[in-house]
């Protein structure tokens, strides 16, 4: 939620049935089932469907339920000068899902008395305006007014014309300061970088620990996830997906893997694999590292907005999309959709190494959204039947 004709594309759609006979030799753990035929066929050929629509490179993408089974779909290209074919333990940068890390991690700090989500941010991080009336509640929430410094025209020009730019939290707080407010505290909604941004200051503040070391204590060992990480330059492990973007000077398709992510700060900066933001769509959405208080906190969906035929709201730094609880993200190359429904048992995550659709008349079409709407919802209509 942050926001050329291309090589011969090798495509294949790999269904679980032929993966699961390299995993399970290299693992003595027990595996899930297969989803059956009638689930998983539908869902192949949407994939290749919407592939061919949005021209995206590549795609990884794997729904998990409950007593029914899981299905991991593969499709694509991870790298236009290779023709590689994409397999499911690639790297990927994940953008916004990195706030729900953020926030988990300030929600254990209140569990364990560090913070007050009522205090104000003015306690922790000097020279924010309002910083004496916006509580630490109001920037998880996005309620707190303050402008998104990733929407200001100097921004956005400096990250096309400098996109290699080393970007210091300073900087981009300073972008943000230099604008007017959007609102007064509590008195609107408005998904902005620079609230995540702040939150993710003032835990280094308190702990006394960078955020990648925060993170990678607290939430990533804990949960095993030895795939996912807060980089702390621009590299990303091997294997990975190299990321595509027309967001350039002249709308051409470029490779931006290498782009630094500085930018993104606390807001986006974090990479993971399939399996991993699986463990941790189910983790995010059911409160395993928190306590019932403060999950109950998080769920607090403090803002509400229906479109057409989706119901969409926002808690702390977490979102409910329809009866899905999630999170999606997005930065120049990189799109991925996380989500867990408590009712099926169902978990859905998604990793796109572009972010939109690569066709100059569909660039508002991000390709993991457009993968959760369409792939949920034949598991929605198989599972009513």
């Amino acid at each position: 939620m942050i926001n050329s004709t291309p090589l011969k594309k090798r495509i294949a759609i790999v269904s679980m049935s032929v993966m699961m006979l390299s995993l399970v030799s290299c693992s003595d753990e027990p595996k899930d089932p297969l989803l059956p035929l009638s689930m998983s066929e539908p869902l192949e050929q949407k994939l290749k469907e919407q592939q061919e629509k949005l021209n995206f490179p590549a795609a990884v993408v794997g729904i998990w339920i409950k007593d029914k089974g899981l299905w991991i779909g593969t499709i694509g290209n991870p790298n236009k000068e290779t023709n590689d074919v994409i397999t499911p333990d690639y790297h990927f940068r994940i953008g916004s899902i990195t706030k729900t890390f953020v926030i988990t991690a300030l929600l254990q700090m209140v569990d364990k008395n560090k913070i007050s989500l009522d205090d104000t941010i003015n306690q922790y991080v000097e020279n924010v305006p309002n910083g004496n009336e916006i509580t630490i509640r109001q920037l998880a929430n996005m309620t707190s007014g303050l402008p998104n410094y990733s929407a200001t025209k100097e921004f956005n020009s400096m990250l096309i014309s400098n996109p290699e730019k080393i970007w210091q939290t300073k900087e981009l707080l300073d972008l943000a300061f230099s604008q007017p407010i959007e609102f007064e505290p509590g008195k609107g909604w408005q998904y902005s970088n620079t609230n995540t941004v702040l939150i993710g200051l003032a835990l280094e503040n308190i702990s006394g620990k960078n955020l990648d070391v925060l993170l990678r204590d607290t939430i990533l060992k804990p949960l095993a996830l030895k795939n996912t990480l807060y980089p702390i330059d621009n590299k990303i492990p091997k294997p990975f997906a190299h990321g595509y973007t027309m967001q350039t000077s002249d709308d051409t398709e470029t490779d931006a893997t290498f782009r630094s992510p500085s930018w993104t700060n606390a807001a986006g900066q974090m990479i993971s694999t399939l399996t991993d933001l699986k463990t941790w769509g189910e983790a995010l959405a059911t409160g395993k590292l928190l306590t019932k208080e403060s999950f109950d906190d998080r769920l607090n969906w403090i803002y509400s907005n229906k479109k057409d035929d989706d119901y969409f709201q926002y808690g702390l730094g977490i979102f409910k999309l329809n009866d899905w609880i999630g999170h999606n993200g997005e930065l120049p190359g990189y799109n991925a959709f996380v989500a867990f429904h408590p009712e099926l048992g169902a978990t859905f995550a998604c990793l796109v190494n572009s972010d939109s659709a690569l066709k100059p008349d569909m660039l508002d079409s991000h390709p993991a959204n457009v993968l959760f709407s369409e792939l949920v919802s034949i598991i929605e209509q198989r599972d009513n039947e």
